[in-house]
């Protein structure tokens, strides 16, 4: 199964400059979380998932299943805030002597916030499905971050997916010894597997640590720069996307009202 740094590593523009991929996904990404506009948000959505469709190798299913997670909490945020007890309720429930229920007002109001944070997470993958973790940390280490806390980023990031291959392989066995059927053995089964991950985790970290004083390891992980190549078509996407952005930010705003 591809992650997230699978698809980075194979994106087509993964020679870009690090520092333009996260402007662009940041500038988007706040205009989002500013603008506060149905328009931008579900714009925004669909404009980086298209680009990132393009750019990272990764099928339009794949995409949309890795949004799907994100999406479902994003739901499952908005769920509460459409819940309230005053205005026009399309229906209520007595609780307390107080009626709840859904108005027009709530309903929207919770739309809003989820296509806010769809929109968000969708400027946030098309950073993770472009730019490899690596070069993320080589630009916050030229902004002059603690190296320490860099490096201690760094192997934490790469060792999720060890450990994420380790569980896999795991299971894999116990699957096989049919250690899932039913629920009280499947309970067990998982309890056994996230004990014995610990545990190897733990050898795992000894035996890590150990190589890399072995290596002269002083605190840092230095990495090598590779050549960039320019990024005119990622700042063409750009003027694309603000535009759009503004257009539909006005247009909600009110400011074509006399047309």
């Amino acid at each position: 199964m591809k992650t997230i740094n699978d698809y980075a590593y194979c994106s087509k523009i993964r020679d870009f400059s690090p520092e333009a991929k996260l402007a662009f996904g940041l500038l988007f990404l706040t205009a989002c979380l500013i603008l506060d506009c149905v328009g931008v948000s579900v714009f925004l959505a669909g404009f980086m998932a298209v680009i990132s469709i393009h750019y990272s190798k990764a099928s339009a299913v794949q995409y949309f299943a890795l949004l799907s997670v994100p999406a479902v909490f994003a739901l499952l945020a908005a769920l509460p805030i459409m819940v309230t007890s005053g205005g026009n309720l399309w229906f209520c429930i007595q609780l307390g002597g107080t009626a709840w229920g859904v108005s027009s007002e709530s309903v929207a109001q919770g739309v809003r916030v989820a296509l806010k944070i769809v929109g968000c997470v969708s400027c946030v993958y098309f950073i993770s499905l472009n730019t490899s973790m690596t070069d993320i940390l080589s630009v916050l280490r030229r902004l002059h971050l603690p190296g320490f806390l860099l490096t201690i980023a760094e192997l934490l990031f790469r060792y999720l997916f060890v450990l994420w291959e380790e569980a896999g392989r795991i299971m894999t066995a116990q699957r096989c010894r049919l250690g899932y059927c039913g629920v009280w053995r499947s309970i067990r089964s998982f309890a056994y597997m996230t004990g014995m991950l610990f545990f190897r985790a733990y050898q795992r970290s000894g035996r890590v640590y150990q190589s890399l004083e072995s290596r002269g390891y002083s605190g840092e992980l230095p990495v090598l720069e590779r050549p960039r190549e320019k990024a005119s078509i990622l700042y063409g996407w750009m003027m694309v996307g603000i535009a759009g952005t503004m257009l539909l930010a006005a247009w909600e705003k009110g400011a074509f009202a006399w047309i």
